[in-house]
């Protein structure tokens, strides 16, 4: 018996022993099981809205303990309650879309699928997509995730998905005094605080829309007040649960989700709870859908083209355009539809930027072309024209258009005239004035009557000179001072060359007569010789005659006698030549010196 009870003692011990090693390892594959659990969820997962109002509710995923890749679902919410006015992938974790986030209201579904790159993702609040809704209806609003999967990033995709989330909203009707800018709600007892005035720092006009999600809200607590109560939500007229004792004067909220809410405050003193301010709030952060540029076809080739605009902003709702044209002022429209101001001939580039009621835009860029209308030519102008002459050039271009005409000078600025060319293209340009000196560029440009602006012609080159006998004047005019000082230099020249000449011929009147003088002396000098010669030889025989060879011999040395009366002259005259001469030199190095 001994033995028999302590073999079931034994098998009872073993039993015990296997049924605890199960356990145990029960629950370590349990841990181990939760530990690499992911999570898919909605935030805010609960709130009031009014009907007509739009909220945002963003799918966030969880995977603290293990990396995940991937992640896809499909979202269900009442079709008849709430609609889908846009969804937004702006913030999310995913950086590849299997499929692009798609919705339909009709079905009241939303679908996403996309990968997180290598490392994926580790956290516990990882975004995937916003939803923007709108109310139609008053009720509660339940949404879920169907069918939803987390892989994690383990090379085989395993779906590590525990759980995935809901979210209920409460709809309510609007009461009808929801348009005015703060609301309040009388105090209930004779003696209790009136509702306070609501400041903001941050959102100063509760009509405006704003994309600051940090808001900044005061208001001045009397005296006597012990408490307040606060409350932020989407309800116009709600009552505050948040009690502060004592009072406070302001709050402060880091992140306002973008949407319509109300910011509901309450005062407290001896009497009780006293009336509720209702201040409104309009964010609005996501800026609107992007759009394109199109252009209508019948005037794309004008210099006039109108433009089409499909901008979209579903929440504060499209506010202005602003249109540029690169290098030209931007222009603000308010309409989908305009025309833009006329452009000149070429490649254009056109940004559109749209805007909400809160500031946020998007933008569009589109290409272009103007074409150019023929260039005007000039069939007939001068290449040279008197400042005394009216300048006329006549011209061909396009029917019945407008030719604007450019005249400039050279190193002044630009004239331009105004002509029409007639039914048959031919046009006329004459000057209203005449032109100054100088040199001038000449060309055109052609405008339709519908705008349409031509290249600009080949410029051509005309001079402006001054009549033959003004250009003399203006010669004379112009170097006066060189001719005064080129006539003192005649002049004086002249008067010293007269001198000089004066002097000369005083010098050599001088000469002369001392020539004159002196020939005459040596005449008179040689005729005594001779005659004293004749009366010597007559003395040869005492006769006072001579023989025949006594008159031989005188003639004989009266030539001898006048041949050095010729040869002594004309010695004289040379010297006398050689002494003017120096006379003169003298002269000059005097002048000269």
């Amino acid at each position: 018996m001994e033995k028999s009870h302590e073999k079931t003692l034994n098998r009872t011990r073993n039993c015990i022993k296997f049924l605890c090693l199960f356990v145990f390892c029960f629950v370590l594959f349990s841990v181990a099981s939760a530990a690499s659990a992911a999570s898919l969820y909605f935030s805010p997962s609960s709130g009031s809205y009014m009907v007509g109002s739009t909220f945002s509710v963003s799918v966030y995923v969880s995977s603290v303990d293990q990396a995940m890749n991937a992640a896809s679902g499909v979202i269900s919410f009442p079709q008849d309650k709430l609609e889908i006015t846009s969804l937004s992938k702006t913030g999310s974790i995913f950086n590849l879309w299997v499929q692009e986030p798609s919705f339909s209201n009709s079905a009241g579904t939303i679908n996403f699928e996309g990968i997180v790159l290598n490392p994926g993702f580790t956290g516990a609040s990882g975004k995937i997509i916003t939803v923007n809704f709108k109310v139609k209806s008053g009720g509660n609003a339940l949404l879920s995730i169907n069918s939803g999967s987390v892989l994690a990033n383990d090379g085989q995709g395993t779906n590590i998905l525990a759980a995935a989330g809901q979210a209920s909203f409460a709809l309510e009707i609007p009461p009808s005094d929801l348009g005015a800018p703060q609301a309040t709600t009388p105090a209930e007892s004779i003696g209790t605080p009136p509702a306070p005035q609501i400041f903001s720092s941050s959102h100063p006009n509760p009509n405006q829309w704003y994309s600051q999600t940090q808001g900044h809200f005061f208001w001045t607590v009397p005296a006597g007040v012990t408490a307040s109560k606060i409350l932020l939500n989407n309800l116009a007229q709600s009552v505050p649960t948040i009690i502060n004792t004592p009072a406070i004067s302001s709050t402060d909220f880091e992140k306002i989700e973008q949407g319509v809410w109300y910011l509901h405050v309450q005062f407290k003193n001896q009497k009780g709870w006293g009336g509720i301010a209702h201040y409104k709030i309009q964010i609005d952060t996501e800026p609107p859908s992007a759009f394109s540029i199109k252009f209508d076809e019948k005037d794309k080739d004008t210099p006039q083209p109108t433009i089409i605009l499909d901008a979209k902003d579903s929440l504060s709702g499209l506010d202005h355009y602003k249109i540029r044209i690169l290098q030209e002022e931007p222009i603000e429209i308010k309409t989908d539809t305009f025309t833009l101001p006329p452009q000149t001939p070429g490649q254009k580039t056109i940004i559109v930027k749209a805007f909400d009621k809160a500031g946020n835009f998007s933008t569009a860029v589109e290409d272009f072309i103007v074409k150019a209308l023929e260039a005007p030519y000039f069939t007939s102008y001068p290449k040279q024209i008197g400042t005394n002459e009216f300048l006329e050039v006549k011209g061909k271009a396009l029917p019945n258009a407008e030719i604007t005409v450019w005249l400039i000078k050279e190193n002044g600025s630009a004239e331009s005239s105004i002509v029409k060319s007639d039914a048959e293209g031919n046009f006329i340009f004459v000057a209203d004035k005449r032109l100054d000196e100088g040199v001038y560029q000449m060309w055109a440009e052609a405008k339709a009557e519908n705008g349409a602006i031509s290249n600009p012609s080949e410029r051509i080159i005309l001079r402006a000179v001054l009549p033959f006998q003004l250009q003399i004047g203006k010669i004379i005019i112009d170097n006066i001072s060189i001719i005064n000082t080129l006539v003192i230099i005649i002049l004086g020249l002249f008067l010293l060359s007269f001198y000089t000449w004066y002097r000369v011929m005083l010098w050599k009147a001088s000469i002369k007569k001392e020539e004159k003088e002196m020939e005459k002396k040596l005449k008179e000098a040689f005729l005594a010789l001779s005659q004293d010669v004749k009366k010597q030889i007559s003395k040869i025989d005492g006769s006072a005659e001579l023989s025949s060879r006594e008159e031989s011999i005188y003639l004989e040395l009266k030539r001898a006698i006048d041949s050095s009366e010729k040869i002594i002259g004309t010695e004289l005259q040379n010297i006398m030549e050689k002494e003017l001469k120096k006379s003169f030199l003298k002269s000059l190095l005097f002048w000269k010196r």
